[in-house]
Formats: structure tokens, C-alpha cells, sequence
């Protein structure tokens, strides 16, 4: 409530100087946006949001190299600012404070940003919150907070076009045809990050290694452990050619340790840093995830993998491995555990057949 309390705060006071927007609609490449202009970039939601921001961010500094980018994260994807600074002056963190909040805002009110950038195809009323107390231009996608922004650019097919592709729509304000890019996926491990992955996991005890991802943020897209016990045990028997090897987060450390009791496989060692995880996870020739952010961190390796979906009727298209090998298992359920064994166990035998046995042979 207090979010919503200082959103309309700040809406209030600077509406009255501003006055309401009638956003310019920009369909095609325009120039309007560009060097010296110094960029906010909104991102202050989770993991896979950061991680699927990279393509945009690294084609809008490959255009304008002295174009000053900044990135606003949150705490839940703060663990990205090393890989973002590649393409980023400096990267803010929104904490869920309202003490930390107004600190925050007037050290971004100190900046004097030219123009602010919100990817969201979602409204927010936190994006709103910011665009409105820094009060500067802004580029936001067509959708129902259109008012909130100085210049909107289209909202694609919400059910047919990749979230990686309508996203990128918000380069159009500075010269860039995104159809004209390589949006391809990007999460970058030194060779010495990736050695450590490999001495983690050890030796392949098999030809192929199958990782599965346990743990997921919310609890709707965990399997469940009779699942993953069913399926370890089943996927066993049909092949003796793949070793399995259990991904979880720390915080599911004792139900990693039950089914790998239960079947008879590995659990990845659990490390500090999210480039230490995701060294070991690239390790893997296929896997099989929830939709979380290991999705688009094994597509930027073009790992194969397996994705267990909820989407509820009326919801916009998943986000899919962009542009790497993968099959999406979804059901209409608010729950992943209604997606069966049997059709995880196909799933996952098509796509190592496919993409492993035909590589070797």
C-alpha cells in the first residue's frame, strides 16, 4: 500500500508542473534519442528479466558507444551487475524500503537523466513510480499505463512473438531497427570460471550428462518430489548412457538430498555466486528446468533443455529458450505438477535423441 501511496504522491505533485502526457507514438526507426543523452534503463524485477535485457542493452551501446547507460536492478537480480556493467555505466539497486526508496530516488533525481527506458510489456506501478519522480523523457511499450511515458513504441503479438523480441522495441527511439539485430541471448564465463564448473561436477560417469534444475522461486513451478523420483527412476531404466545430475539452491538442499537418496544420483555442489552455478550447469549436454532464469542462461549456451510451463488461459506467450534447442511442456494448470511424467519422459528422450545421438553420429 505504501507503494501505491507514494506512486500517486508523486503523481499528484509533478502532473500539476508537467501536465498529463499524449505519448508520441513511434513505429519505425527515429533518431529521436541518442549521445549526449544519459539513459536509465528500468529492470528492478527478477533474474530472467536482467538476463533477457542483455541483447537490448548490448546493441543500444554497439549503436551509440558514448551514450551513458545506467541500470536500475532490484535485490533479486542485483547478482547481475558485473555481467550488465559490460554494457552499463552503473547499475542501482531498489530495495523494498520506504526509507531506502526515497534515498534512492533523489540520488537518481541528482543524475538528471535525459530519458528513461521501461522494457516492461506489463504496466508497473513501481516503473511508474520512477518515471514520474525523475520526470524526464521516457520510452515504454504500448499498454494500458501508455499516459506514464513521453513516447511509445508498439506492442507486438503478446502470444506469438518472443518477450526478447517485443522488449526490443524500445530501441526504435534511438535509430535501431531491432528485426535488422542479432538479439541472440549472451551470459559470458571466463575459461577458468568453466574449468572450476567441470572439476565440480568431476568425470562424466556416462556418454551424456542430464542436469535437472530442482528448485524454482515460486512454489507453483516446483515438479514435486514423487515427479522427479518417478521420472529419475523410469528415465534410468530406458537408458544407461546419460548421467543425472541434481541442480537445486541451497534452500532446497534436504529435498535435492531425498530424491538423489531415492534414485541414485548426484547433487551438484551448492556455491556462493550465480557464475559458479551456472559454470556447472553449462557442463550439461541437456536439461531439463522449470521456467526459471537457468532457461535463458543455458539458451545462451545453446544447451538443450526441457521446460516445464504454467500458463493460465488469457496469460501472453512463455518465455521459451530464445533461439536454442529446447520442447515446452505446458499445462493450464496454476501448477507445473500437473504436467505428467510420462510426457516429461518423452519430452526429454525426443530431445536427447535429436540433438545428442544425431550430433554423434
Amino acid at each position: 500500500m505504501w507503494l501505491k501511496s507514494l506512486e500517486l504522491f508523486f503523481r499528484r505533485s509533478l502532473t500539476t508542473r508537467l501536465g498529463q502526457h499524449d505519448p508520441v507514438r513511434i513505429s519505425a526507426p527515429t533518431a529521436i534519442f541518442g549521445p549526449p543523452s544519459k539513459v536509465l534503463f528500468l529492470r528492478h524485477d527478477r533474474l530472467g528479466d536482467a538476463i533477457i535485457s542483455l541483447p537490448v542493452l548490448r546493441i543500444l551501446k554497439a549503436h551509440h558507444p558514448n551514450l551513458q547507460v545506467d541500470v536500475l536492478l532490484s535485490q533479486y537480480n542485483a547478482s547481475m551487475r558485473a555481467h550488465l556493467r559490460r554494457y552499463a555505466a552503473r547499475c542501482w539497486v531498489y530495495e523494498k524500503s520506504p526509507l531506502k526508496l526515497l534515498s534512492l530516488l533523489r540520488a537518481l533525481q541528482e543524475q538528471s537523466y535525459d530519458v528513461v527506458i521501461d522494457p516492461m510489456d506489463n504496466p508497473s506501478a513501481t516503473s511508474s513510480l520512477f518515471i514520474t519522480a525523475l520526470g524526464c523523457a521516457s520510452v515504454g511499450i504500448e499498454k494500458s499505463n501508455a499516459s506514464i511515458y513521453t513516447h511509445v513504441v508498439p506492442m507486438l503479438e503478446r502470444n506469438s512473438v518472443h518477450i526478447i523480441e517485443r522488449m526490443a522495441q524500445v530501441l526504435l527511439p534511438f535509430g535501431i531497427l531491432p528485426t535488422s539485430e542479432a538479439l541472440h541471448l549472451e551470459y559470458p564465463l571466463s575459461a577458468e570460471a568453466r574449468m572450476l564448473g567441470q572439476r565440480r561436477l568431476g568425470e562424466k560417469t556416462a556418454p551424456y550428462r542430464l542436469g535437472i534444475n530442482l528448485s524454482a522461486r515460486d512454489t507453483w513451478r516446483y515438479w514435486g518430489r514423487e515427479n522427479f523420483i518417478e521420472f529419475i527412476r523410469a528415465f534410468q531404466e530406458r537408458t544407461r548412457d546419460v548421467e543425472i545430475i541434481l541442480f537445486a539452491a541451497q534452500s532446497d538442499a534436504r529435498e535435492a538430498q531425498h530424491i538423489s537418496k531415492a534414485t541414485a544420483t548426484k547433487v551438484a555442489p551448492f556455491v556462493p555466486t550465480l557464475d559458479e552455478f551456472a559454470a556447472m550447469l553449462v557442463q550439461c549436454d541437456l536439461l531439463l528446468t522449470p521456467d526459471t532464469s537457468v532457461v535463458h542462461i543455458a539458451a545462451a549456451w545453446q544447451v538443450p533443455q526441457v521446460v516445464l510451463y504454467s500458463r493460465v488461459e488469457g496469460l501472453p506467450m512463455v518465455w521459451l529458450p530464445y533461439r536454442a534447442p529446447h520442447l515446452a511442456l505446458e499445462t493450464s494448470s496454476e501448477s507445473i505438477c500437473a504436467i505428467s511424467v510420462e510426457d516429461v519422459l518423452n519430452a526429454v528422450e525426443s530431445l536427447w535423441k535429436v540433438c545428442l545421438l544425431k550430433h554423434s553420429d
